[in-house]
This record gives structure tokens, sequence and C-alpha cells, in this order.
């Protein structure tokens, strides 16, 4: 599984990690970290708040065609595990 790394896709990817996540690491340098987070069942994975630049937890969801994982939108996750989509 990889990300679709030269579509319009992962620039909107990148462009909400960037806008939500307070990190050290540029993108690029973690993605395969964040590859081995997610797998076909499970793919998404979650900034905890103390790494989110409004200190609220981030869910980035993708969705799975064929061998792509394709961004959907980042999520608020509150106690309840209901989503918000907030981009």
């Amino acid at each position: 599984m990889k990300f679709d790394y030269f579509g319009y896709n992962y620039y909107m990817f990148d462009k909400a990690f960037y806008k939500h996540c307070d990190s050290i690491y540029p993108l690029y340098s973690i993605t395969d970290d964040l590859l081995m987070c997610m797998s076909v069942d499970r793919p998404y994975f979650q900034i905890p708040a103390h790494a989110s630049k409004d200190g609220r937890t981030k869910w980035f969801k993708f969705k799975v065609e064929g061998d792509l994982y394709l961004f959907e939108g980042v999520y608020n996750g509150n106690e309840s595990l209901k989503y918000t989509l907030i981009l």
C-alpha cells in the first residue's frame, strides 16, 4: 500500500497535515511510519491532542482504492468516538 504521491489527493493530504499537525518533522520524512500504522481494514491514523495545533485529537482518514490510500479528510474525535469532518 502507498499514497498517491504525485496526485492532487496527496497534495490535499499534505496541506491538511501541515494545517493541523504541530510537528518538527516534515511529512515526507514520516510517510513510511504513517503507512506502517495503517492497513486496509484500518485506513486512518491519529494525531494526539498534544501534537495538533489546536490541542484536539485529529484523525486523518483515507479510502482504499487498489493499492493506494486516497485522502478523505480530517476529523475531530471525542469521547464517544463520533467524528466531525473539519476539512
